[in-house]
């Protein structure tokens, strides 16, 4: 005859449940942030693309307002109206507005200052806290894409002063502007440098580029010579 469970036994039961529940619950929590840390990496790494894309294009990231947002909306839409843009930059593998949430499905943190070669892109972690141990941070870096457009811009402008030297012997001057080579010496593309602001005359013996902050120092501080 089947009795059941005497008080100790049931006691004794409840307490293996309960210790088994203790040791296996904080590992089921570890393991699902786990998964949320990995969707918030990959992420922050397709945003990271479309951030260097973008600076590629316009020479600086979307401004930061605190306000995600408003700040990567310019990623979606040509907000400023820029003639350079050619987004979007974040494509329809992202559900709408989906890229802005780490994977807690708390909202990225963004700052840019403008001027600056690089962003940051922040996570708040599990904890939803920023500023603390468990941030995910990523510093997006557009030095390189500079540095290809400094060696772009030079290579333009020693066949731009190579073909001005001609000029000048042609027509007993120097030319007085990227106009003077343009078409008849030079092909159209060859006015603009690699941040598609026109190349201009330096003292009248040689042509340069007002360089990455796009203001023209008259051959000083960034001007490529």
């Amino acid at each position: 005859m089947n009795k059941g469970f005497s008080l100790l036994e049931l006691m004794v039961i409840l307490m293996i449940i309960s210790t088994i529940g203790y040791f296996s619950f904080p590992l089921f929590t570890l393991s699902i942030n786990k998964e949320h840390e990995k969707i918030t990496i990959e992420k922050i790494e397709k945003l990271q693309s479309a951030l260097l894309y973008y600076f590629d294009d316009i020479n600086n990231f979307p401004i930061s307002t605190n306000n995600i947002l408003e700040d990567l909306l310019a990623l979606e839409k040509n907000v400023n109206n820029d003639s350079r843009w050619k987004g979007p930059y974040i494509y329809s593998e992202f559900s709408e507005k989906d890229y802005i949430t780490d994977g807690w499905n708390n909202y990225f943190l963004y700052y840019y200052t403008s001027g600056d070669l690089f962003c940051e892109l922040r996570s708040s972690g599990a904890d939803g806290k920023s500023y603390t141990e468990d941030d995910i941070v990523k510093i997006i870096d557009a030095v390189h894409i500079v540095k290809k457009k400094i060696n772009q811009t030079r290579d333009k402008m020693l066949i731009i002063n190579s073909t001005a030297e001609r000029y000048r012997i042609d027509n007993g001057s120097y030319p007085s502007s990227i106009y003077s080579l343009i078409p008849n010496y030079l092909g159209d593309s060859y006015r603009y440098d690699a941040w598609g602001n026109e190349f201009y005359v330096l003292n009248g013996n040689s042509f340069y580029s007002i360089g990455q902050n796009e203001i023209n120092e008259f051959g000083e501080g960034d001007d490529i010579k």
